[in-house]
């Protein structure tokens, strides 16, 4: 079966993708994705369809079934694709062939009876020529094994289910989904050593209804398709695919028979519900309350501004208002000309420890930045600025200014100042700096941490690097011993933008 760029656009604009995520997320298809795989981009909020896996998986798929449609066909890879992009973890690492066969199908075995009109084991059975053959290779036979259940020595069979029960939970952010991919790897050694001395012991395969076992989209992997009359020789030579990070059209119900929205089932009873799992991957950086309390400064700070209020600076006649500020800073300066703000926006830049020891926390730094990437769309009068800070100082693109958290942990004086002199040059603005480090920076010669020794800096530091800022003189230095610096980093956020836009 031969199958369209267009002709597949078109089923996936048609998706009811909002029913099952429960809001409405973009869902888009690419010829060919950079990471070879369809995925979910937190930072941009879009589910991107790989097209590559579903026209190569259709190849043997039959195109003269009257039961068996183009329109079925496809709609069913499309629905594996957001299976992948919504349940394969990305921090497998290398992923071998074998994995790939596992892979395919637990998440369709997760998600059985979870979408409208879509018959999983099926369309395993009709994409690889609508039967299931005598095994060729150890690969071929790995493959019947898993997708359609089917081996003499049915101790495997039994593995394979429990390992679908045990890793059932595993979605895409899963943290170290280890345990998953060794107990795959045993399962695919075990029956290798078991296949070289019993490969003799097959028979005709004769699956229950013409049909596979408790399968899916067998062709269709995380990496691509898979041969697997050649796999076999692949494995040997280590030509493995490798699975990347990252990282419906917007219905809000699907129409059954009867006219009435349907509530999707909760696939094969995970111990977490597929609506759960959806929620955790699709809205794991979302926090509307932060959102909204961002939003609610904004606001407040847009009707004061009709009336000629400014941004207060730190200089100017004493306020006995703020005398109450932990910071001391008693002073302030109405913002305005002729009746009009003069400091018309406010700059944040934040510079956040980027290193491998931050790995635990870079998601709640990631929910703010998402929140403040909100707020910025929404007023024109904030902008803000992420600088990594790991192997030295990086100033982030605004359409990459997440942390990654995979860096080491050192600075250099020159370079400091020259991305603070760069971040800091912003015309008609004020602008205020936070830095945040989770551990001991490395640093010699002058030391880099006095470029934030001033007036428009805090720095939040733990026992590390108190040593480097126990001079400081204007700048505000936040010693954290408890490991709740990205709480006050957040709070020192929100403070600092309560500030500038009274």
């Amino acid at each position: 079966m031969d199958v369209t760029f267009e002709e597949v656009k078109e089923v996936v604009e048609t998706l009811p993708l909002g029913f099952y995520c429960s809001r409405r997320v973009p869902l888009t298809l690419e010829k060919k994705t950079d990471v070879g795989t369809s995925y979910y981009s937190p930072q941009d909020d879009n589910i991107v369809i790989d097209f590559t896996p579903i026209a190569e998986g259709l190849t043997k798929a039959p195109s003269n079934d009257p039961d068996y449609t183009k329109e079925t066909a496809i709609r069913s890879m499309v629905y594996h694709e957001l299976a992948h992009a919504i349940l394969t973890p990305t921090k497998i690492g290398k992923v071998e062939t074998y994995f790939n066969i596992f892979e395919d199908e637990r998440i369709e075995t997760i998600l059985s009876s979870y979408f409208h009109d879509v018959d999983f084991k099926k369309q395993v059975l009709m994409i690889n020529g609508g039967k299931v053959t005598l095994p060729k290779n150890v690969t071929h036979a790995f493959f019947n094994l898993v997708r359609f259940r089917d081996c003499p020595e049915k101790s495997f069979l039994k593995r394979v289910e429990d390992i679908i029960e045990k890793h059932k939970d595993i979605y895409r952010f899963t943290d170290d989904p280890w345990y998953y991919d060794y107990d795959v790897q045993t399962l695919w050694n075990d029956f290798n050593k078991w296949y070289k001395k019993n490969n003799k012991s097959y028979k005709n395969p004769t699956p229950q209804n013409g049909q596979g076992g408790n399968g899916g989209q067998g062709n269709n992997s995380i990496g691509g398709n898979i041969d697997i009359q050649n796999s076999e020789q692949n494995e040997k030579n280590g030509q493995g695919e490798a699975n990347s990070e990252q990282n419906g059209n917007n219905e809000q119900g699907k129409q059954g028979q009867n006219g009435q929205g349907e509530k999707p089932s909760n696939g094969c009873g995970s111990g977490k519900s597929i609506k759960e799992i959806f929620d955790r991957t699709l809205n794991c950086y979302q926090d509307n309350k932060l959102t909204e309390r961002l939003n609610a400064i904004f606001s407040n700070f847009r009707k004061k501004n009709k009336g000629g209020c400014g941004i207060n600076a730190y200089s100017g006649v004493i306020n006995p208002r703020l005398v109450g500020r932990e910071d001391y800073r008693f002073f302030e300066r109405s913002a305005t000309a002729n009746g009009n703000n003069k400091f018309g926006s406010f700059h944040l830049n934040l510079f956040v420890d980027d290193s491998g020891s931050f790995s635990e926390d870079a998601g709640k730094v990631n929910t703010l930045i998402k929140s403040l990437e909100e707020i910025e769309k929404r007023n024109k009068n904030f902008t803000f600025t992420v600088i990594r800070c790991g192997d030295g100082m990086k100033i982030t693109e605004k359409n990459d200014r997440w942390i990654n958290a995979t860096a080491g942990t050192s600075a250099d004086y020159e370079e400091t100042k020259k991305i603070y002199k760069k971040v800091n040059a912003k015309k008609d603005a004020l602008i205020y700096n936070i830095l945040m480090y989770d551990g001991h920076c490395w640093w010699g010669g002058k030391n880099p941490f006095n470029i934030f020794d001033n007036a428009h800096s805090t720095v939040i530091v733990e026992r590390g690097n108190i040593n480097s800022v126990k001079e400081f003189k204007s700048g505000k230095v936040i010693y954290i011993q408890d490991r709740t610096y990205t709480e006050r980093f957040i709070e020192e956020t929100l403070n600092t933008i309560s500030v500038a836009f009274r």
